[in-house]
């Protein structure tokens, strides 16, 4: 019996979180509500206020889901070679971009406000993520120091001219094409200044 109430509950506090992903994808923060993420979820908006407290607590969460949401969509394939893996690592980056403008935008930018640390918090270890699995995709169990400043310039690029999109200062393909030409100059400027950086593959440009 109390198993089956603690899965209704979770249940519930996940129906709530993608009502809340929807809401925020649609609507500036300032617009959002919290009646309309009790519609969206089919819920009451007490039954809102009690798993998640206030708006700006159901947002916190509502980006932090979508933090693992996206690591878990823009996920590595083992079995491609190196190339086909930051490619279609790079489309499945911009796949989450396009379909959570909104969303990228708060993580990128800090949230709501200038200096919202609980959502810096949240995009400094999405980052710090990114780079552990990149590093473990080119053969490092333990991340070296050499390519984890390289990767992080890499990641600092790619939220800027994503930002830049969302915007509207240019489109998807050209953001794809800068966005590996950034990482291949990443992964040889590494291997340049310390081959042991990268096991995986030894100069040249990527397989």
């Amino acid at each position: 019996m109390a198993r089956t109430r603690r899965d209704a509950k979770a249940a519930t506090q996940r129906k709530i979180l993608a009502a809340g992903r929807a809401v925020f994808a649609e609507q500036p923060y300032d617009d959002a509500s919290m009646d309309a993420v009790a519609r969206r979820a089919e819920v009451s908006k007490a039954l809102v206020h009690h798993y998640f407290g206030t708006k700006r607590a159901l947002y916190v969460a509502v980006l932090r889901s979508m933090a693992e949401h996206f690591l878990e969509g823009t996920a590595p394939d083992a079995s491609e070679p190196p190339r086909a893996r930051a490619e279609s690592g790079i489309r499945r980056y911009l796949d989450f971009v396009e379909a959570h403008p909104r969303a990228f935008a708060a993580l990128v930018r800090g949230g709501v406000g200038s200096s919202d640390g609980e959502v810096r918090a949240i995009v400094d270890e999405l980052r710090e993520r990114i780079v552990a699995r990149i590093q473990r995709r080119l053969g490092n169990d333990e991340p070296h120091p050499v390519l984890d400043l390289f990767l992080r310039g890499y990641l600092g690029a790619m939220e800027a001219i994503s930002l830049r999109w969302i915007d509207g200062g240019t489109d998807r393909e050209t953001v794809a094409a800068v966005g590996h030409a950034f990482l291949e100059a990443a992964v040889l400027r590494s291997l340049a200044m310390d081959p042991a950086s990268v096991p995986e593959f030894g100069g040249g440009r990527l397989p």
